[in-house]
């Protein structure tokens, strides 16, 4: 009979020294070895947790881009193949997919307040998150991470005032809005003591811990730029490389007057990719106040950021009804809200009508990756941002 319930008893018995053990001992006891492809494994593990990027933030060869669909562009002109090419002695690490926008970057990047004095990364801000009513229920409740958030709230080095602001707006969403330590901040009332409610909570964070701990070690390497075309830039000055990668982005380009690459223009052809898009670029959108905790974030931090505007395809915007006055209205305010704050910029919007800066109606293309690199570079290497 005891034979018939071994394995069960020796799977409960590892699950509980599992639950027992703290993060600490499973974090020194296993081997970890950082399989990140060297900082281009876009999957949730990286964007979600806190081991990949505590290693990251911690080696100095890193350099952390945060940002949306653009990081996984299969592009020869995407920083993972330049800063490679031009010896840059940094690794780009990116951290973003589809949906992250101004919020999902506040929680991963406050968490880290206290850690990350000084250091150095890219965040990428894209027009078409201003929309109507900002980041969306579903949206958000897919893209954040309650990992990330425990540690934002819970923060020594997070002003109470910060932690407020983030929790209010956290009401607006069904994952975070019965959060207790969210709801206490949100209604600056002291958490009401509940010591089951507190055994639980404790366990679920511990639990969240080692599970990302775990999830990090056992990572399978998967580059997804291994297979896109490499185009030699050695010996060309940055003029010479966007010339390159005009040249590149005409060849991808030839069936449509938008300067679209062929594939993505023949699946608006046939409706697969969003055709109007009346819902973006409101100057009075909901995303400008997770924009303003973003920029407050990163002010608390004391870290050392490259924000980058991108522009929208504007002949292609223009096509659709959305015209340059509207457009230039959220260009702006973006472009104040950042010069307020000091950090380092680099405004692409003026180029929303230069032939192949993107590749598709929003997303970064050929040439634009060639002004960005060339920005995220001199950001690097403590040089002036040029408005080239």
């Amino acid at each position: 009979m005891i034979k018939k319930f071994l394995p069960a008893l020796i799977s409960f018995l590892i699950f509980g020294i599992f639950i027992l053990l703290p993060p600490e001992v499973i974090k020194k006891d296993l081997p970890f070895k950082i399989t990140t492809s060297n900082g281009a494994n876009l999957n949730e593990t990286t964007f979600k947790g806190r081991t990949i990027q505590s290693v990251m933030f911690n080696d100095n060869k890193y350099y952390p881009i945060f940002g949306s669909s653009e990081l996984e562009k299969l592009d020869p002109f995407h920083p993972m193949h330049v800063f490679k090419q031009l010896n840059v002695g940094k690794t780009p690490f990116l951290i973003g997919t589809g949906g992250s926008t101004d919020l999902i970057h506040a929680i991963n990047i406050g968490s880290r307040i206290g850690e990350i004095k000084d250091k150095k990364f890219a965040i990428i801000i894209s027009p078409q998150w201003f929309t109507k009513t900002g980041i969306d229920d579903n949206n958000f409740s897919a893209r954040y991470s309650q990992l990330q958030l425990d540690y934002f709230l819970n923060n020594p080095n997070v002003p109470d005032k910060l932690k407020r602001r983030m929790s209010t707006r956290l009401l607006d969403f069904t994952m975070t809005k019965k959060d207790p330590l969210v709801r206490s901040y949100a209604y600056n009332q002291p958490k009401i003591v509940d010591e089951e409610a507190t055994i639980a909570d404790s366990l679920y964070s511990n639990l969240l811990e080692k599970n990302d701990i775990v999830k990090s070690k056992m990572m399978t390497p998967h580059n997804r730029f291994r297979k896109v075309d490499q185009v030699d830039l050695k010996g060309q000055d940055w003029y010479q490389i966007r010339e390159t990668a005009v040249e590149y982005g005409s060849k991808q380009a030839t069936n449509n007057p938008y300067f679209m690459r062929n594939k993505y223009w023949n699946m608006i052809q046939h409706h697969k990719k969003k055709l109007y898009r009346p819902d973006e670029f409101y100057v009075d959108s909901k995303e400008f106040e997770d924009f303003q905790l973003l920029l407050d974030v990163l002010k608390a931090s004391k870290a050392d950021p490259l924000i980058i505007s991108i522009p929208a395809n504007a002949k292609w915007y223009d096509h659709i009804g959305i015209d340059s006055k509207k457009r230039w209205k959220v260009y702006d305010k973006i472009h104040a809200m950042v010069d307020k704050e000091g950090f380092d910029f680099y405004d692409a919007t003026n180029k929303e009508y230069e032939p192949y800066f993107l590749s598709d109606a929003v997303h970064i293309g050929w040439k634009g990756w060639a002004y960005i690199d060339e920005q995220m570079i001199r950001h690097i290497n403590n040089k002036p941002i040029q408005f080239n």
